[in-house]
């Protein structure tokens, strides 16, 4: 970025600040951010992500012409909300009145938030975890660019942040790993020829299905709590709720990739996976559980204008997702025997995946129609 640009990136956004009558320090602590990773991206220091800069221009309430100002004063093209304000602008003015307001008002136009299942949903959701956990926003740009960089300065950034406080964390997320790999783990062997051990290892499969996003949504506390209000019992049970959904729809996704990927390792004609590989494997789940337990909030938060509630489409993620833990679990219990033949066990696969792919095609059209 420029010097130029950058001066007027840092004019625009405090002219914005100052218009709606707000600090900096007050707009980071507002997003649960902090004050001094906030003035960096101001002063163009670090670069500000586009996920970040499109939160406080939601936040800002600012419209489309705003938005598209400052992203392209910070070096982004338009986002996608943007190009869904110049369609609203289409059908009327009323519609544009302040972009993101709207989304508030009614939720329906934010239902692209609600794509749990989306590959972008879980992508963001992991990039928010590092920068919370680690600060990766506050990194150089050359340490970035790098994972060995990265990895460097996550190491030290959670060394600098060793307390009382967060050694209970740590030692709370060690015994939810524990169980995690205790429960999830015996089900990522293929094959499991013992009938004994392979009943026990899908009926421990589908009580961590359950168990375990439960575990993440009441023990492992939620990383932004100056950005959304607890004070109330139904705030606190809002909260919990929307955490759980999120946790729940995070650990089944990528539990059954990571049986997927069991699967192919058999197919291949490999051994089973060591036990160390199988817990690793089984911590993934446990690591996009809380990365989704944390994200949903704070979709909630931003779509229904500052407080925390299920959508519609929650509740339904909710059941179904609550349901298919328990019944994949018995699904690929009753029709062992087709996936661990060598032919019939891959076709079955390929055969879902492109079922899957129609579905997701057919729905994209859809969506893109209206």
């Amino acid at each position: 970025m420029s010097l130029d640009r950058q001066r007027k990136f840092e004019e625009t956004l405090k002219g914005h600040i100052k218009r709606a009558g707000l600090t900096q320090a007050a707009v980071a602590r507002k997003l649960g951010y902090r004050t001094d990773t906030l003035n960096k991206w101001i002063k163009g220091l670090n670069r500000i992500p586009d996920a970040e800069l499109q939160k406080i221009t939601e936040f800002l309430l600012l419209s489309g012409e705003e938005q598209q100002e400052l992203f392209h004063l910070a070096g982004y093209i338009a986002v996608s909300s943007l190009l869904a304000d110049q369609t609203r602008a289409k059908d009327g003015p009323a519609e544009m009145k302040r972009g993101s307001l709207t989304s508030a008002k009614n939720p329906s136009n934010r239902l692209l938030s609600v794509n749990y299942l989306s590959a972008g949903f879980f992508i963001g959701a992991f990039n928010e975890l590092g920068n919370r956990a680690f600060q990766w926003s506050d990194a150089p740009a050359e340490v970035r660019a790098s994972w060995p960089g990265l990895l460097l300065y996550s190491l030290r950034s959670v060394s600098n942040r060793i307390t009382p406080r967060g050694f209970l964390r740590f030692t709370v997320a060690l015994f939810v790993g524990a169980i995690t790999i205790f429960l999830a783990a015996p089900v990522l062997r293929w094959p499991i020829e013992e009938i004994e051990a392979r009943w026990q290892a899908f009926a421990s499969y589908s009580l961590a299905t359950w168990l375990v996003p439960l575990l993440v949504a009441l023990l492992i506390p939620y990383s932004q709590p100056a950005a959304i209000p607890v004070q109330t019992i139904s705030q606190r049970v809002n909260l919990l709720v929307v955490k759980f959904t999120g946790a729940l729809v995070g650990f089944w996704v990528f539990s059954i990739l990571g049986i997927g990927c069991a699967l192919i390792w058999y197919y291949c004609f490999l051994p089973p996976l060591p036990p160390q590989i199988r817990a690793l494997l089984a911590l993934v789940p446990l690591l996009f559980s809380y990365a989704a337990a944390q994200r949903i909030p704070v979709d909630r938060h931003q779509m229904f204008a500052g407080k925390v509630r299920m959508h519609p489409a929650d509740w339904l993620f909710l059941g179904v997702i609550g349901l298919a833990g328990p019944l994949s679990s018995l699904f690929l219990y009753t029709f062992y025997g087709l996936f661990t033949d060598r032919l019939s066990g891959p076709l079955s696969i390929i055969l879902a995946l492109i079922m899957i792919a129609g579905w997701e095609y057919r729905r994209s059209r859809s969506r893109t129609r209206f």
